[in-house]
């Protein structure tokens, strides 16, 4: 399996506009997508700073493509806290029928 890093995507990295007008997602934004569906159900509960670390790319870069990625709905977020009520990283998800019965078990709770 090849390492997803910033290095193996193309040096553009703009949002491509189909002859539809449906807008794609940036190289980046693939790339981090990529990362968070590698974690498969359980979800990447790494920080912003760790996946941009792991994958070459800045921690704008990161934080502006899960903004995206949260507002287009190709990933849900969940706040994680500690024990002590101390705020951890959020772990993201893919949706899939699996996490969307989690959370509305959760949200039912």
């Amino acid at each position: 399996m090849t390492e997803m890093t910033a290095e193996t995507t193309t040096e553009i990295d703009d949002d491509i506009t189909l002859a539809d007008g449906k807008r794609t997602l940036t190289n980046s934004q693939l790339l981090i997508l990529g990362f968070i569906a590698s974690y498969g159900v359980a979800g990447c509960s790494e920080s912003k700073r760790d996946i941009a670390e792991a994958l070459q790319v800045s921690l704008k870069t990161v934080d502006r493509a899960i903004l995206r990625l949260r507002k287009e709905g190709f990933i849900i977020s969940v706040a994680r806290y500690a024990e002590n009520g101390m705020r951890l990283s959020n772990t993201y998800h893919v949706p899939t029928p699996e996490v969307k019965g989690e959370q509305l078990h959760a949200i039912a709770g």
